[in-house]
Parts: C-alpha cells; structure tokens; sequence
C-alpha cells in the first residue's frame, strides 16, 4: 500500500511502512538467490583432475584448479596449476584415481600412497602474500597426526624435495598436526609462487585433503 498526498497540485507518492519492509525483504532474498547461483555456478565447474594414481579437486572452493599434469613420481610429479581469488583458505581434495590400475602404472616407481606434488599457484587477492601453508587432512577439518601414515614424508624427510621459488624458509610439523610453511619471502598480487614436496599415506584411505593458506601481512 501507498500514501499519496496532493501538495501544489502535484500527486507525490510515499511508501508505507509495510512497503519498505516487503521491498527489503525481497531485496535480501535476490540477493540470497544471487549467491546460491554463483556457488552452484562454481560446483558445476569444479571437476576432478586425474594424474597417475589419484585426482585432485577444487569442490570445497576457496581457489580454482585451472590445469593438473604428470603422475605422481620423483622425475615425473603431479603439477597443479591453481588461483587463489580470495586471501582466504582453500582445501584440494585428493582422491585414489577411479581409472587406477596397478598393473597399468606398475613403473611408476613409487608406493601406492606417495605423491610428488608441485604446486604453482597465482596470487590473484589484491593482497601480498608473506608465506604459504599447508596442513593434510585424513578427515575434513580435522588436523593430520603423527601416527596414521599421512604426512609430508615425515619418515624419509627428503629436505631436499621441500621447495619454493618465493620463499626461502621453510617449517614442517609432524605434532600436533602435519603441517608445513614457507616464509621468509613475498608474493605480490598478480604473482605466481611454485612450491614442491612429497605426500605419503602408508595407510591408503580413498580420499584426504590439503588445506591451503596463504598468509597476509597483520594489518
């Protein structure tokens, strides 16, 4: 309903109470509509991408894989090309590759649980990036341990194999959880950072994850 007043002769409209709040309400719920298209906008993109033994996600959100090559091993590892939107974290989720055949990747070298992984990821959040963690994940948002057999190849601890382009420090923990940062270094925005290592689940489970986070300045 409208209030309508006639002042000079013109005819001036004024909304009532009751309009402006069904206008407000319909306002927040297109803007809800919005945002639940742009998520399932982004769902119907995401895609598993399959290199040798397993397939790697970007379905949680938080980044986006633009391309995944190789196989997985020392002189062949997995090669994730990735973008980052948002300062915020993101999880990859990995899986045992559906079309796995042992026989088939028998030369590959390596335990059925071991991953070179190479991570190049562009900076795309208008904010620099001071370092860049990682943490494995047996169960989702749950902190890998010590003793269920995935981490950052904690028996072996290859050092050479940890790396960055960016970043000349690097931190790995194997208690309370399996995580490891880089430092000592910056990203810029509209910048890409490789980092390098080795994954290893002794105990095989069909899925786990890698939780990504870039860290800003404090402000």
């Amino acid at each position: 309903m409208v209030k309508r007043s006639n002042v000079g002769g013109l005819d001036n409209i004024h909304p009532s109470v009751e309009f402006r709040k069904a206008a407000g309400f319909l306002a927040a719920f297109l803007v809800c509509i919005f945002l639940s298209l742009c998520d399932l906008a982004h769902a119907q993109k995401s895609q598993e991408w399959i290199a040798g033994r397993f397939s790697f996600s970007d379905e949680l959100g938080g980044f986006r894989i633009v391309n995944v090559t190789g196989t997985g091993t020392r002189d062949d590892p997995v090669i994730i090309t990735q973008i980052f939107d948002s300062a915020y974290s993101g999880t990859l989720t990995i899986r045992s590759a559906p079309t796995f055949r042992p026989k088939v990747h028998a030369d590959l070298g390596t335990t059925r649980g071991t991953i070179y992984l190479h991570m190049v990821t562009t900076n795309n959040t208008n904010l620099p990036w001071v370092g860049f963690g990682f943490e494995l994940q047996e169960k989702l948002d749950t902190a890998s341990t010590y003793s269920d057999g995935l981490s950052f190849d904690q028996l072996s601890r290859h050092r050479d194999e940890i790396y960055s382009d960016r970043f000349l420090d690097f931190e790995d923990q194997f208690e309370p959880g399996d995580r490891l940062v880089y430092t000592n270094g910056v990203v810029n925005n509209q910048t890409t950072v490789a980092t390098r290592f080795v994954i290893t689940d002794f105990t095989p489970v069909p899925i786990f994850y890698l939780y990504q986070d870039p860290l800003v300045p404090a402000s």
